[in-house]
Order: C-alpha cells, then sequence, then structure tokens
C-alpha cells in the first residue's frame, strides 16, 4: 500500500536537459540521452547515486514543435554504447568515459530526410553489425561494422521509403536470420547476411507515423499501428 508505505526515493539526477530518451542500464551505470549547450548529449550515470560520470556530446539539437531533444534510447554492447540522435548522429563511445570511438550521420551518408518528429530509432547491434535504418536514396536499412562504423550491406526496400519511428529487432525462420523493422509504408525482412531484401507487408502500415517495433514469436510478426489502422499478424 503506497499510501501508507510509500517507495523511498533513492535519487535524483538533474540537468539532463529536453529529450524523449529513456534508459539502459548495465554494469551498474545508467545511460541516457538529453540536451545541455545547444548539443545533443549522451549520458552516463551512477546507478547507485544518479552521480553524472560522464557526458558526450552528439550533434546539434533537433528542434520540432512538439518538443526538442534526442528521442531514442542507447543500446549497449559489452564496453561499447550506441546513441541515434535524433538528426542522424551515430555516435559509438567507451562505456567507462564517454570516449567516442566512431561517429557518423546515418541520413547524411546515405542521403535521407529526416523525418517529421525526428529520429527515434534505437540501434540493433547482433554479433558484429549495427543494424540501422537510414531511409535515403542509397539505404533504406544498413549494417555497419560494431567497431569502426564501416558500412558491411546497404539494403534498398522497393518503394524506397523513409525511415519511420521504429526500431529494428532480430528473428530467425526456416533457418533464415533476418532483421525485421517498420518503414514509413509497411513492414520489411531482410537477410542479415548480406541485406537481401525478402519481404514486405503494408497492411498495418499508416500514412503518419508508424512507431512500435514489431514483435516476433516463432514464424510470426505482428505489428501495429495508429491514427486508426490497427495491426496485422504476418505468418512467415
Amino acid at each position: 500500500d503506497w499510501n501508507r508505505r510509500p517507495p523511498k526515493p533513492l535519487w535524483a539526477a538533474r540537468n539532463l536537459g529536453e529529450g524523449y530518451s529513456s534508459v539502459a542500464v548495465a554494469d551498474r551505470r545508467v545511460y541516457t540521452m538529453g540536451t545541455r549547450s545547444g548539443k545533443e548529449m549522451l549520458v552516463a550515470l551512477d546507478l547507485q547515486d544518479g552521480r553524472e560520470l560522464w557526458a558526450t556530446p552528439m550533434g546539434n539539437v533537433f528542434q520540432e514543435g512538439q518538443g526538442n531533444g534526442p528521442r531514442g534510447t542507447p543500446t549497449v554492447d559489452g564496453d561499447r554504447i550506441y546513441a541515434l540522435g535524433a538528426d542522424g548522429e551515430l555516435i559509438c563511445v567507451d562505456a567507462k568515459n564517454g570516449r567516442p570511438f566512431w561517429q557518423k550521420n546515418i541520413l547524411r551518408e546515405f542521403q535521407g530526410s529526416n523525418i517529421t518528429w525526428g529520429i527515434t530509432e534505437s540501434v540493433l547491434v547482433d554479433g558484429e553489425k549495427v543494424i540501422c535504418s537510414p531511409g535515403g536514396s542509397q539505404a533504406t536499412m544498413v549494417a555497419l561494422n560494431k567497431q569502426n562504423g564501416n558500412v558491411i550491406w546497404r539494403s534498398m526496400i522497393p518503394g524506397n521509403p523513409k525511415a519511420s519511428y521504429s526500431s529494428p529487432i532480430a528473428i530467425q525462420v526456416d533457418g533464415v536470420w533476418q532483421y525485421v523493422t517498420y518503414t514509413s509504408q509497411s513492414t520489411v525482412g531482410v537477410r542479415a547476411e548480406d541485406g537481401q531484401f525478402l519481404w514486405q507487408e503494408n497492411s498495418s502500415s499508416n500514412g503518419t507515423a508508424n512507431c512500435s517495433s514489431p514483435v516476433f514469436m516463432e514464424s510470426f510478426v505482428y505489428t501495429s499501428s495508429g491514427y486508426g489502422t490497427g495491426g496485422a499478424l504476418l505468418a512467415l
């Protein structure tokens, strides 16, 4: 009964700035993103007391009428943290001190234009690959080498859809490892090995914002969106 025995606050962290980023927790650290001094920032806090351990600038603050700042959530992979800013700035840093290993803008590199409310994707790290979706004329989805950011493959989806507000997942069906995400037009799957386009389906997609990540079980993929569209269950 929280009225009689309310939970005791352990700590509060302040000065994290604007944004919609959630938190990733690993090895007694909390990682999130916010804004400070005109920059989007990747920040690490001590899990024990909320003390700031380091803050690394990523790029200029994305500004939009519904709210400024980064939208995605950092991805933790061992001793490295990967974070994608709202303007497409992707950074990989040392978890201990925030020192960047590499950085690139996926919208500029793959000739994509930002979406209405800013990039919200949380990148997927799978093996040696970082998977993200610039939705540009040079690549709908890309696999980057997680050590140095070099391109492993580029995947073009028919219709050249822009990115949406979803994050990718990795699945296996009939022995085929693949990456599934929600673009601005449809749910799509590409082969993990080389980015080969496998399939797409648009019945759960709407024309405004596809935001949720796909859900996978056995050989089924479920996606849903708002604006009166609803959900779809696909048997692969």
